[in-house]
């Protein structure tokens, strides 16, 4: 069964775009799904706020989600 949840979170993307700085790799892998990495990637002026929007979905293990872009 599939749950959609909304809410609101915030992350400071100068954060993310430090830990991405710092631990690259490490760092994506451990957080995010191969499917948002290749998203937020795909634009290097993007990077650090598409990884902070992922981010900030809390409250669960990291890779039991995925936060994809929905074009209605």
């Amino acid at each position: 069964m599939r749950t959609l949840r909304t809410g609101t979170d915030l992350v400071q993307v100068s954060r993310i775009a430090e830990s991405l700085e710092n631990f690259g790799e490490k760092f994506m892998r451990r957080l995010f799904t191969e499917h948002e990495i290749g998203y937020a990637m795909s634009s290097e002026a993007l990077r650090a706020e598409r990884f902070a929007k992922r981010f900030a979905t809390v409250g669960l293990d990291w890779r039991q989600i995925e936060v994809q872009l929905n074009r209605i």
